[in-house]
C-alpha cells in the first residue's frame, strides 16, 4: 500500500508501472505488455484518478507503447485507501546476459536491491 497517493517526485500509479517494468527488466525480459487492476474506494475525485491514470514513466528511454488490459472494482466509502492498483507485465526475454557474468570492462551497470530485502 502507498500513502499518500501523491508524494514528492510522483504518484501511485507511476510507482506501480516503474515497479512492474523494473521487475521484467531484472528479469531478463524485455516489457511489452501491461495489466492494470484499480480497486477505488468511493468517493475517491475523478481528477484524483485522472492524474494517477496520466501518469507515466518519464525516466531515460520511457515509452508509451505496446497494449495493456485493465479492470477497475469500486468499494464502499472507509473500505478501502483511496485507491489500489495491482499490475502485471510480460514479454519477450531478451537474449542479452544481465548476469555479472556477462560484465565487461568499462561496461555499464544496472543496480537493484534484493528482493525481499528488509532493512
Amino acid at each position: 500500500m502507498v500513502t499518500p497517493i501523491f508524494f514528492p517526485g510522483g504518484d501511485i500509479g507511476e510507482l506501480a508501472v516503474n515497479g512492474t517494468v523494473n521487475d521484467l527488466a531484472m528479469g531478463g525480459a524485455r516489457p511489452l505488455y501491461l495489466s492494470l487492476g484499480f480497486i477505488l474506494e468511493e468517493g475517491l475525485p475523478i481528477a484524483d484518478l485522472e492524474r494517477v491514470i496520466q501518469s507515466r514513466p518519464t525516466g531515460r528511454g520511457a515509452r508509451r507503447r505496446g497494449r495493456g488490459h485493465g479492470d477497475t472494482k469500486v468499494v464502499g466509502r472507509g473500505s478501502g485507501d483511496k485507491i489500489f492498483i495491482n499490475t502485471s507485465g510480460i514479454g519477450p526475454w531478451s537474449r542479452l546476459d544481465r548476469s555479472v557474468l556477462g560484465a565487461r570492462p568499462a561496461g555499464d551497470a544496472i543496480l537493484a536491491p534484493d528482493r525481499g530485502r528488509v532493512d
